[in-house]
């Protein structure tokens, strides 16, 4: 049994550092869009900005990785 979650958890490691960089890149783009936002006039601007950021860091750190595994190594897509 020890065995079977050693070979398992190195992948689940991988994706958590994903996540957790994600989350943390997401969390800097919001507290730079407060300060932003208070500081221009263009506040609707500021909005878009921040938000289509979040979308692009979740899109690249937690989609991007999975298609590349899935088009250019499709001998390391599947489950072990």
């Amino acid at each position: 049994m020890i065995f079977v979650s050693l070979i398992i958890f190195p992948f689940a490691l991988i994706e958590a550092k994903f996540i957790g960089f994600s989350m943390y890149t997401t969390c800097v783009i919001w507290l730079a869009f407060a300060a932003v936002y208070f500081a221009i006039d263009v506040k609707i601007f500021a909005l878009c900005v921040a938000t289509n950021a979040s979308a692009y860091v979740v899109l690249i750190f937690l989609f991007f990785p999975k298609l590349y595994l899935i088009i250019f190594k499709p001998e390391k897509n599947h489950r072990r």
